[in-house]
């Protein structure tokens, strides 16, 4: 009887699984801070280590709503042509405020609201206070740094251009 119920469980396991090869399996739900985001990448050449091929970027998620605004910071890495989290190198980094004036010809001011996977400096880094202008319905300029909705986070390939 026993090697009857493990043989049952086995397969009713093994069959909750399965997944039909033309079926693909639901997506993981999107973490807060990439929800209605916009997304932007600059460089972080301070993480690059000489002699390495590998270039440091922020993978950026935007979050505008009314004059409140969210930035997130997260550091990846482009090896071999492709975009990897690095959690572990650096971490992400959370600003919160607001935007002055509108997106047509504003400021926003952001300050520092913490990290996720990082060493909390020891003292708060100094605020954010960049230009935020719409491009497009789908495009933010931020500072330097262009965010699009139509981008999605963790490409497939590594940031051209910057």
């Amino acid at each position: 009887m026993k090697g009857l119920t493990g043989f049952v469980l086995v397969a009713t396991l093994c069959s909750c699984t399965l997944v039909r090869a033309d079926e693909t399996p639901p997506l993981p739900p999107l973490l807060p801070w990439y929800v209605n985001a916009y997304f932007g990448f600059e460089r972080a050449a301070e993480f690059d280590q000489a002699g390495m091929p590998e270039r440091w970027y922020y993978q950026n998620a935007l979050q505008i709503e009314g004059a409140r605004v969210k930035l997130h910071k997260q550091t990846v890495v482009c090896k071999a042509g492709r975009l990897y989290s690095s959690e572990g190198d650096g971490g992400a980094m959370f600003y919160e405020g607001e935007m002055l004036g509108s997106l047509e010809e504003g400021r926003a001011v952001l300050r520092y609201a913490g990290c996720d996977q990082c060493i909390p400096p020891k003292t708060a880094p100094e605020p954010l206070n960049l230009p935020i202008r719409r491009l497009s319905p789908s495009v933010i300029l931020l500072g330097s740094v262009s965010y699009s909705r139509e981008a999605e986070p963790y490409p497939k390939h590594c940031p051209s251009g910057i």
